[in-house]
């Protein structure tokens, strides 16, 4: 979560590969990691190590 705006109830988000996503939600905080789905912050993830796994 980069970046909270309550007065529109969006949030910025930036993904794994550097790009940044806008979500509706704002109940993470700044800083946190997120799930989303569909664009929709679905709730706080667990600040576990990042692996991205190419098949």
């Amino acid at each position: 979560m980069t970046e909270i705006n309550i007065g529109t109830g969006v949030s910025a988000l930036t993904l794994l590969d550097g790009a940044t996503i806008l979500a509706r939600g704002t109940n993470v905080p700044e800083g946190s990691k997120a799930y989303v789905r569909a664009g929709l912050i679905e709730g706080p993830a667990p600040d576990l190590a990042e692996v991205e796994i190419v098949v």
